[in-house]
Formats: structure tokens, sequence, C-alpha cells
């Protein structure tokens, strides 16, 4: 009786450890006019347990942050009126979900210039986050619900 229960332990710690896992694993997504990895929102940023407004993106959020994005593009400026254009189709796309209060979706892509990063296979296991890159890394928060850019960053521009 106690080798079973023993068993049955090991085979329960064994199936929590592997749902924990595959919930660490992004979702590589393809649309028309990019690829990416969207992480759901048990993903542990910067080894951090996920907040509690985090949410699991699905593919139709992702269309169409990146369509807000792709048709927004030619119209980000700043408060000094400089015109960003980060470039689409060269960057890694990362996607990380969350929810507010009054149950809008923003998504958060993480834009990161092919070439900057060393492996590709780097931006499916970690999100590539970078303080100090110029206009090689980016991030864009848009509300997919509002259907409206709500900020956005070239990291490493003062």
């Amino acid at each position: 009786m106690r080798a079973i229960t023993l068993k049955m332990s090991l085979i329960i710690v064994g199936l929590l450890f592997h749902s924990y896992t595959n919930a660490q694993n992004a979702s590589y997504i393809k649309g028309k006019h990019f690829t990416g990895y969207a992480f759901p929102k048990e993903y542990a940023i910067m080894g951090l347990p996920p907040e509690s407004n985090r949410y699991t993106l699905s593919r139709e959020n992702i269309i169409e942050a990146e369509k807000l994005l792709r048709d927004s593009v030619p119209h980000l400026t700043n408060e000094h009126g400089h015109i960003y254009k980060p470039h689409l189709k060269d960057d890694y796309h990362q996607y990380v979900g969350y929810i507010t209060s009054n149950n809008h979706i923003l998504v958060h892509i993480y834009l990161s210039r092919k070439g900057e990063i060393m492996y590709d296979n780097e931006v499916s296991k970690d999100l590539i986050l970078v303080f100090d890159g110029g206009d090689e890394f980016w991030e864009i928060v848009i509300d997919v619900t509002g259907k409206r850019i709500l900020g956005f960053g070239q990291h490493g521009f003062a």
C-alpha cells in the first residue's frame, strides 16, 4: 500500500511539473505580415511570478494588435513631434497580454531587430528586455478592445 502511495505521489508531482513547464512555453504565431511568440499568463517574466492581471492572448488578439500597429506606424510620434518607425518585418515579435479592471485587453509587443539577438531560438524561450538598445528594440502597448495604441518606447533614446 505504501509503495502505491509513493508511486501516486511521484506521478502527481511529475504531472504538476509538466503542467508548469508547458505553461512557461511561448506559442509560435505567424500572420500575413509578422511572426512571433506569445507568452501565456503563467509565464514568469525575469523570474518573477506573473501579475494577477496577466492574460493569455488569443490568435485574434495578436492579429488585431498587429493590424493596429501596422496601420499606425507612419503616425507614431513623441511629444516633440519626432516620428518613429520600427522596422516591423526585420524584427522578432514577442507578445505579453494583460487585462484591465474594465476588461480591456492590452497587448505588449516587444520588437527586437533580427541580427541583434545571438540565437533565433532565444525569442521563443524568454522575453527579450533591453534598456539601452537604440532603435533595435521597441515596446509597444496596444489596447485591442479600445482599438488604439497606448504607448511605445524605443529603448535607448532619451
